[in-house]
């Protein structure tokens, strides 16, 4: 006689399970242990049919429509921080909180210092940077002396 769990069956109850816990956020292990399946099923399952896969996918775009919804309704009455996160991450080269820095590379070792003056004066963002932390740096001329 054979002993160990007895073979599941996809049945329909099973797939809205699963649709259901993947709507939640769970990931296909948890599924699994919520659901008592074990791991080896799980993957051979979705190889010999595609309703298993079906359902996990569907379930992960329900559960992240209904956030979505919550949260630009929440941002519509007023939530700042829901307003902040959804405009993050709508539209984050307007709303983003982190800003791109350009780095600058100049090879000064074989400059003079008035080449190196000219060299960060040609960039504005550079030189304004730069000035505010030396505003002496605005009194020196293109030839290296102070006015």
């Amino acid at each position: 006689m054979k002993t160990g769990p007895k073979p599941r069956k996809i049945t329909t109850q099973l797939l809205e399970q699963i649709e259901f816990q993947a709507s939640r956020g769970l990931s296909q292990q948890q599924i699994c242990r919520a659901l008592g399946i074990s791991e080896t099923w799980w993957y051979d399952a979705k190889h010999k049919s595609a309703e298993i896969s079906e359902s996990f996918k569907r379930g992960q775009a329900k559960g992240l429509v209904e956030v979505s919804n919550a949260i630009y309704e929440q941002a519509l009455n007023g939530s700042t921080g829901a307003a902040c996160f959804y405009l993050k991450n709508r539209d984050p080269d307007r709303w983003s909180d982190v800003k791109f820095v350009n780095a600058v590379q100049i090879n000064v070792g074989k400059m003079t210092d008035t080449q190196l003056l000219e060299e960060l004066r040609s960039d504005p963002r550079v030189y304004a940077a730069i000035t505010r932390q030396m505003p002496e740096l605005e009194k020196i001329t293109s030839t290296g002396e102070e006015d």
